[in-house]
């Protein structure tokens, strides 16, 4: 780094009141110290946090930048991801590995099998709101944000019926980022031991008795003699948790919590229900349900807009600060369920743009639309001020701890 950003102060984004708000912190780094230093939570080491619209861009885009954190991983955080087999997580790769991992899944995890859960998806909505229904208040986190994606998504595996309950818990626990705490991730090492030996069983049962699921998409995908191997099966089904289990809800109840906090919003989209595709895009814009892209090591070093960054220093772009960035977007403190052109970027950009964007934005549009429609009156059920955010260091995801609702 220059020398000027080599003298500024640690920037520390786990203050409770920045995670709690984090925009008004963003906007200051964009103007003032778009590219600046931060402690790092998976390395330990100083890190570089990157705000403005452009230059998380090049950090995604740009070759000179690698992916592959492996080498730079603490010791024990390299030995655990290597136990569970998640060095073969496409995400971790660069090219030409990546290119062959995500050419493979692309030919199993296609659009026409998230279209073909469309059905599904809307009857597993109706379900959940048919209970809530029953209430005169419910938290639309609990009630319906965290079970939509985790029954899609063990349904999309294949996970068989006797099963499901036992997934639905270890994921629930393993993939909660409530907390970010140490000590949360070492009494969660249990439950994820538990969840790797569930997803073992399920490739073993998947190669003797092939379904029309996802695993066994997996597990039969060729592609010029070459296939998946059961790790590499195993570390995309972790990634598909990972990237479409936590960010759904996050979606839902944050997505939601902006339309309540803007009722003129929240009104159009009600009056005006075919305008859920676009709102989806700027409700994803506005929320940002993955704050921080994946760490990125320059490979040379490089210039950051003003700034040197030496080689292997770890690159964190803040995505939410970008999609929020003043130079891109007019009035990007404002949900308008009409912008357009919307240019986010949540859900990532170049070669490593999110794998689960049609299952996302698919559960996106099924479920807001199922709540707005069923529930046309709904409001907050407390002030806005004692809502709680999942918190916990640089975590890379943010949303609700729940979302207490009356439903009208």
């Amino acid at each position: 780094m220059n020398t000027a950003t080599m003298t500024q102060a640690i920037t520390d984004l786990s203050q409770p009141a920045i995670q709690q708000n984090p925009w008004p912190t963003y906007a200051t780094l964009r103007k003032t110290a778009p590219v600046s230093p931060l402690k790092s939570e998976f390395t330990r080491k100083t890190a570089v946090i990157v705000t403005r619209y452009d230059d998380v861009m090049m950090v995604y885009k740009d070759p000179r930048f690698s992916n592959d954190m492996s080498s730079n991983m603490p010791f024990p955080v390299r030995w655990l991801m290597k136990r569970i087999g998640s060095l073969d997580i496409m995400m971790l790769k660069d090219d030409p590995e990546h290119r062959r991992l995500r050419g493979l899944v692309d030919k199993a995890f296609t659009p026409k099998m998230v279209e073909a859960m469309g059905p599904r998806i809307e009857r597993i909505a109706q379900d959940l709101l048919d209970a809530m229904a029953k209430k005169d208040n419910a938290d639309l986190v609990e009630d319906f944000a965290k079970p939509l994606p985790i029954t899609v998504i063990s349904e999309m595996l294949g996970v068989p019926p006797e099963e499901c309950y036992e997934f639905n818990q270890l994921t629930s626990s393993s993939f909660d980022t409530s907390t970010a705490s140490g000590l949360r991730r070492i009494t969660a090492l249990p439950n994820m031991w538990k969840m790797i030996r569930l997803f073992k069983r399920l490739i073993k049962l998947r190669r003797e008795n092939p379904d029309d699921r996802l695993v066994t998409a997996l597990i039969n995908i060729y592609d010029q003699g070459d296939q998946l191997s059961d790790r590499e099966i195993l570390g995309m089904i972790f990634l598909l948790l990972f990237a479409g289990h936590e960010t759904s809800v996050n979606l839902i109840g944050s997505g939601m919590l902006a339309l309540l906090e803007q009722p003129d919003q929240f009104a159009k989209l009600r009056d005006n229900p075919d305008l859920i595709e676009p709102a989806v895009e700027e409700l994803l814009r506005f929320s940002s349900p993955v704050v921080y892209g994946a760490s990125r090591f320059p490979t040379e070093d490089l210039m950051i807009g003003d700034t040197l960054v030496p080689k292997g220093t770890e690159v964190i772009g803040v995505l939410s600060s970008a999609n929020r960035d003043e130079a891109v977007f007019e009035n990007p403190e404002q949900i308008d369920i009409t912008r357009n052109p919307n240019r986010h970027i949540a859900f990532g950009v170049g070669i490593h743009f999110c794998l689960g964007v049609w299952l996302a934005r698919s559960e996106g549009k099924l479920a807001i639309n199922a709540l707005i429609k069923r529930f046309p009156n709904m409001q907050l059920a407390v002030p806005r001020d004692q809502l709680r955010w999942k918190v916990g260091g640089t975590n890379a995801l943010r949303g609700l701890q729940s979302l207490p609702i009356r439903l009208g």
